[in-house]
């Protein structure tokens, strides 16, 4: 029985260290040549990457970067006959191209084998290659693919020009750069209509025509306007021509009114070509205002296409923009008053104060009521309330009502606070009780009127 325990416990014990072994084996094996020193073959790209195994995802994170390192080795040109190289500035557009070219390859990438992969104990490495004739002829075969359907937006945006649909066209022009954006730093050089061109660089060439056809007309260069009056798009806006002059749909337009701290308007043209302006109540009081207003091209590009490389390329297509000023005068008000004392006519008590608080806030007062845009008038009476320990006691109430004269329409209304006159006689007393309202009128209800034409 013994025996037999002895014999059992050296098999397990032979059995364990065989596996250790042949563990270790395997951990340890010798490292590759490939890994202290990249292979070099000029008929492939290699990508090699290494990754400490501190992670569960450690063989993800190698193949990711043996891939990265694969697509780097795919180096960007851009051709002197590309439309990248036509446009390109001090560098920045092109560095930023092939940025954004060597994200897209990693992202497309095809045609590549794995060689070989080697696990240490604390390593795990990968190492791709693809060769650069398969990939000269996926990229061949991919070219042609997406120039034929390039080729079929832009015949189409032609079309859609003929028709005066610029906005069709421009949309059909950037789907068609969109469909070639990965080829941009290449010719493109292809038939089209029966000539040889270079088609990126053709497309830009007619957005340009296209967009130098297109002007932005205001309904006016100058007007004179008062505070207070509205600008709304029954008298400001602007139309958009093509092609003689032919007026153009959909098109969008952004309009900024400098004096409302910057206030833009975005909005596109009617069937009409005329987009209408609503700014509101013209309440800054700066003499010269202006109303800048552009066509979107940005707006049209977005809503084309997320291309971050076709967007740029678009960046470079001409502004078309105009320009209407306004000069502003403050309103001429015109005051009548229609004052009573303790129920008789009277002349105004509150006229000459409400004058100068008037002109005080920029207004300017009138005695020639054919010239005013404004008229203002005073509504009040004093009432007498009796005797109390031999005084008099007289109390005032009014308005103050404001009339549009071109059209006798009411535009401000306000209640003067009821006061009241306390004096030995009764006129004193309703003197008394008119200076309060007076004071009241210039404290309160001037300034509210203000504010109604004024931004202070």
């Amino acid at each position: 029985m013994m025996r037999c325990l002895v014999i059992t416990l050296f098999l397990l014990t032979s059995l364990i260290g065989c596996k250790s072994t042949k563990k270790t084996t395997r951990q340890f094996q010798s490292e590759p040549s490939w890994i202290s020193s990249t292979p070099i073959n000029s008929n492939y790209y290699i990508g090699i990457f290494g990754t400490q195994k501190t992670t569960s995802d450690y063989r993800t994170a190698a193949k990711k970067g043996a891939l990265d390192n694969l697509s780097s080795e795919i180096s960007v040109k851009i051709s002197g006959e590309s439309v990248l190289h036509s446009l390109e500035k001090n560098g920045v557009f092109d560095q930023e191209f092939k940025q954004n070219i060597k994200i897209t390859t990693q992202k497309n990438l095809e045609g590549y084998e794995l060689v070989s992969t080697w696990e240490g104990e604390n390593e795990y490495w990968v190492y791709y290659r693809l060769s650069k004739s398969e990939y000269a002829r996926i990229k061949k075969a991919k070219l042609d693919a997406v120039l034929n359907k390039a080729k079929d937006h832009f015949t189409r945006a032609k079309v859609k020009h003929q028709e005066l649909d610029y906005s069709h066209s421009f949309t059909l022009c950037v789907q068609a750069l969109e469909s070639v954006s990965e080829y941009l730093d290449t010719p493109l050089k292809t038939e089209l209509d029966g000539k040889e061109v270079y088609f990126a660089t053709e497309v830009m060439s007619f957005l340009q025509n296209m967009t130098d056809e297109l002007s932005i007309i205001p309904s006016f260069k100058t007007k004179s306007v008062k505070l207070g009056e509205e600008l709304s798009g029954k008298d400001v806006y602007v139309h958009v021509k093509g092609k003689d002059t032919n007026l153009v749909t959909g098109i969008p337009v952004i309009s900024e009114y400098q004096a409302l701290l910057n206030k833009k308007i975005r909005l596109k043209t009617d069937v009409n070509g005329k987009a209408a302006l609503n700014f509101g109540t013209i309440n800054q009081s700066q003499m010269n205002q202006t109303i800048i207003t552009e066509i979107d091209f940005d707006q049209l590009s977005e809503e084309s296409t997320r291309d971050r490389m076709v967007l740029a390329l678009l960046k470079y297509l001409p502004t078309k923009s105009c320009k209407s000023t306004l000069t502003v005068y403050p309103p001429k008000i015109y005051i009548v008053s229609k004052e009573k004392e303790l129920g008789k006519g009277v002349k105004s008590n509150l006229e000459g104060g409400i004058k100068q608080a008037l002109i005080s806030k920029g207004f300017e007062v009138t005695t020639y009521k054919d010239n005013a845009d404004l008229i203002l008038v005073i509504n009040g009476n004093t009432e007498d309330a009796g005797i109390n320990r031999e005084a008099h006691l007289v109390f005032f109430k009014g308005n103050i009502e404001v009339y549009q004269r071109s059209d006798n329409r009411l535009v401000f209304s306000e209640v003067i606070r009821e006061e009241k006159g306390v004096q030995l006689d009764l006129k004193r007393a309703s003197d008394d009780a008119y200076s309060k309202a007076g004071d009241y009128v210039k404290r309160r209800i001037i300034p509210k009127l203000a504010n109604k034409y004024f931004s202070f």
